[in-house]
């Protein structure tokens, strides 16, 4: 795999983490739509409204762009090779946002199932 196929599975890996993170911060705002009690109707205006709660529809236009970007690498690698490589990069990131940003609480089972992973990732990476 060459080092320009690398990195747009990296691109293509932090934004899709990215556009993880937007969700979160928009399923928060979204709370009450998964309420019981309220009426069918209420509901469905409610979940009209995802579309319009700007961390949702960014998170949405992301994975959009990722998925052009994804396109442009099966042209060049391997399936069996970038696409592990773009979910661990993404499992990866995921986390580290997740513990540096959202202040998700670490432990030791996170940090090492990251290290476990980006050894996976070098193994890939190599012939």
């Amino acid at each position: 795999m060459s080092v320009t196929y690398f990195l747009l599975i990296f691109a293509a890996s932090v934004m899709a983490s990215l556009s993880q993170f937007l969700a979160k911060l928009g399923s928060q705002k979204l709370t009450s739509l998964f309420q019981p009690g309220n009426h069918i109707l209420i509901r469905l205006v409610k979940t009209l409204g995802i579309l319009f709660e700007p961390h949702l529809f960014f998170a949405i236009a992301i994975q959009g762009i990722v998925f052009f970007i994804w396109v442009k690498i099966l042209t060049g690698t391997e399936l069996s090779r970038s696409y592990p490589i773009f979910v661990s990069i993404t499992v990866v990131t995921t986390m580290l946002i997740s513990l540096l940003v959202l202040k998700e609480p670490p432990s030791y089972s996170k940090f090492l199932g990251m290290a476990s992973i980006i050894i996976g990732i070098a193994l890939l990476f190599s012939k």
